[in-house]
């Protein structure tokens, strides 16, 4: 009688233990799958800016391109994909380096959200050493059947080529006079 109540409580203690070490297996399988796995592709929180801040503190050029040609850039250090576009300016609006003319072509470092091969945009850049960037989320704007969607504040709207440059000289005329 007595071993029989050992081994009950053996074979009961043994049973507790197991269903306890399966469910913890089990859980810790499933907080791993949860936990972020490093991924390669870029991606960031676009800074956005009015007319007045970009105009006043970030832009270098303002410019009508074209992209020419793509070429994929990796960074060794931290293996995040990344191109280099190259573009042609088709029109320049505004140039804080009077270097760049209106027939030269430019390079776009861009890790993320890309240009492609001759494709036109209005786009909205700042120098950094050799390369162009992109002053904010808003600073790339595809042409869409003759028209950009501007999305800056101060300058929003819909535009042809023409009538936004007419629209950009009459704001960077008031920008730079307050």
């Amino acid at each position: 009688m007595k071993k029989t109540i050992i081994f009950v409580a053996l074979i009961a203690f043994f049973t507790v233990g197991t269903v306890v070490a399966v469910m913890s297996i089990k859980s810790m399988e499933e907080s791993s799958t949860n936990t972020p796995q490093y991924n390669s592709e870029a991606h960031a929180d676009w800074p956005v800016y009015d007319f007045n801040k970009i105009m006043n503190e970030r832009a270098d050029l303002v410019a009508f391109v074209k992209v020419e040609s793509v070429t994929d850039k990796k960074d060794k250090e931290q293996e995040l994909n990344a191109q280099l576009a190259t573009l042609k300016l088709t029109k320049t609006l505004y140039n804080s380096e009077s270097s760049v003319s209106t027939s030269d072509t430019i390079v776009l470092d861009q890790a993320l959200e890309y240009v492609y091969v001759g494709e036109s945009y209005l786009m909205f850049l700042e120098k950094n050493g050799d390369y162009y960037y992109e002053v904010d989320g808003n600073s790339k704007v595809k042409e869409e059947n003759g028209k950009y969607k501007v999305k800056i504040r101060g300058i929003q709207g819909s535009y042809t080529e023409e009538t936004f440059g007419e629209k950009f000289t009459t704001a960077l005329k008031q920008v730079k006079k307050d």
